[in-house]
């Protein structure tokens, strides 16, 4: 059985998986658009939550941590790309700003909550419930237009 504090352990290799991913996905969103490497990158999240939720195995469970860093690492780039392709640029820097601060507020107020909820629920409907938070992003990014501003 997996206890939480296994768990929080496994979270480590998320920095790992995202640090190895950052430099090639910067390559591949360049050549075929951040837009495109979004889209499926939220697709690929979602995933990943439902498998992280129904592991039991430890083995899987590290797979599935490592895939989310990979893919945290991929939205990451991914967003800060299409942000700065989209936004005016006398904003970038504001825009970026509040873009990472929605990143900080929301790992903090989801950590802190998902911590409080498993005292009631098993840790795998927090993964569920993340997972279904995720939707609505993969909605609002195939509605986007694609829009380049001139001088990025």
């Amino acid at each position: 059985m997996l206890t939480s504090s296994m768990v929080a352990l496994l979270f480590s290799v998320i920095g790992f998986a995202n640090i190895v991913i950052r430099i090639p996905i910067g390559k591949l969103a360049d050549r075929v658009g951040a837009k495109r490497v979004l889209f499926l990158t939220f697709i690929m999240i979602i995933i990943d939550y439902v498998v992280i939720a129904h592991s039991g195995n430890l083995y899987i469970l590290c797979l599935g941590l490592l895939g989310y860093g990979a893919f945290s690492g991929i939205r990451a780039v991914s967003e800060w790309t299409h942000l700065v392709s989209v936004v005016d640029p006398e904003r970038k820097s504001l825009s970026m700003s509040f873009l990472f601060n929605c990143w900080d507020v929301g790992a903090m107020v989801g950590s802190v909550l998902a911590g409080y909820l498993t005292i009631f629920l098993p840790y795998q409907t927090m993964f569920l419930l993340t997972a279904l938070i995720n939707v609505p992003n993969v909605l609002a990014i195939k509605a986007m237009k694609n829009v380049q501003r001139d001088g990025n």
